[in-house]
């Protein structure tokens, strides 16, 4: 049975019920020639995918666990993103691999060394 959309010529050949989906329609119940218009996973590179928010975090600069620089970076996989508030201020921040650049919008971890260079950017920083 051939099928006539609704003001246009466009046809197609249904098997199946009545109540198949026309162009366009995404989760259509039957197979037709409807195709994704993307992949339904998000490939590796584009990670985090959950940010964690570090509540404890009050200030930017210190040895205690209030500051951002004294969280442990060693084990943390780059790029790595958390939020914090400081001063009433939503931050999100990004760790990131290589040589601490020392610009403003970039935090140096205590923990930085030449075998673990990863630094702190602020996002729109």
């Amino acid at each position: 049975m051939s099928g006539l959309s609704c003001g246009t010529s466009w046809t197609e050949t249904y098997t199946g019920s009545q109540w198949h989906q026309g162009p366009g329609w995404v989760n259509d119940a039957l197979t037709g020639s409807v195709q994704l218009f993307m992949s339904t996973y998000i490939p590796a590179g584009f990670l985090p995918q959950d940010v964690d928010f570090l509540g404890a975090i009050t200030q930017l600069t210190g040895t205690g666990f209030t500051a951002l620089a004294a969280v442990p970076t060693t084990q943390l996989a780059t790029p790595y993103a958390i939020d914090v508030l400081i001063g009433g201020q939503p931050q999100r921040w990004f760790l990131v691999a290589g040589v601490f650049p020392g610009v403003i919008g970039t935090l140096q971890p205590n923990d930085y060394s030449s075998v673990n260079q990863k630094f702190w950017v602020i996002l729109g920083g």
